[in-house]
């Protein structure tokens, strides 16, 4: 969780392994998107009359000009005051469990629209869209992050139900050949992109000093990847929100 992620930072989060990303989330990358949540759920419940600009104003005021620190649960508590309504549900969803965040149903309350797909390639973070026509991607994935090194490719993150883990391969193993061919990062990386669904590939490779060989079955990417555009159909009100929310006026 979220809360468990900031408590654990110097034992866990700063000191990272190559199972890490299966086990830890980031509570700068997590935390950010659940105070945007926070801003856009503020907005929609109360008119646009409340943001996370006059809690932080709040804060503010109360305890960094006093210079008097923040107890924990404090920051919930302040939200709920200067709201006057019941987010108790919300921040324990955010916080406290590993459940997905409301993302795209509080974008939608600013016209913002929203979908998760696999990524194109290892370059493809996602990001703004002129709309959302003909959004597809069919890809394959690996299930795991790798580097070339001395013209193999090694695994350096194997994810967890991923097509690598599935055929048994782990974070450190050398592939050396795919079906009998040596492969380049870009090739190996576009052969498992472009392959059929179900596709096996044979795949030799070392662990330590031992050769092993797997038979990898190429499987659907993730829909781990969001893209965003803006809706040009959004009602009047929810353009005015989203104009109040990026502070743009007229």
């Amino acid at each position: 969780t979220l809360a468990e992620s900031s408590f654990d930072a110097w034992t866990r989060f700063y000191k990272q392994d190559e199972n890490s990303p299966n086990a830890i989330v980031s509570y700068y990358n997590k935390g950010a998107l659940v105070v945007l949540c926070l801003d856009l759920l503020l907005r929609r419940e109360c008119n646009g009359q409340v943001s996370l600009d006059d809690l932080m104003r709040a804060l503010w005021v109360r305890y960094g000009k006093t210079d008097i620190g923040l107890s924990e649960g404090e920051f919930e508590r302040l939200a709920e005051e200067i709201s006057g309504i019941d987010l108790s549900e919300f921040f324990i969803s955010a916080l406290h469990r590993t459940s997905e965040l409301p993302l795209p149903e509080l974008l939608a309350t600013v016209g913002v629209g929203s979908q998760y797909l696999p990524a194109s390639d290892k370059s493809d973070l996602g990001g703004f869209r002129k709309d959302c026509t003909a959004i597809t991607c069919d890809k394959m994935a690996l299930g795991a992050q790798f580097v070339g090194e001395n013209q193999n490719i090694k695994l350096t993150v194997v994810y967890e139900g991923g097509a690598a883990q599935n055929a048994g391969l782990s974070a450190g193993d050398v592939i050396v050949a795919v079906d009998g061919i040596r492969l380049g990062v870009d090739e190996f990386e576009r052969s498992i992109l472009n392959a059929a669904p179900d596709k096996l590939f044979r795949i030799h490779a070392f662990r330590r000093d031992e050769l092993m060989i797997f038979d990898l079955k190429a499987e659907p990417a993730p829909a781990n990847t969001c893209v965003l555009w803006v809706e040009k159909s959004a009602m009047e009100q929810t353009v005015d929100r989203r104009n109040q929310w990026l502070g743009q006026h007229g």
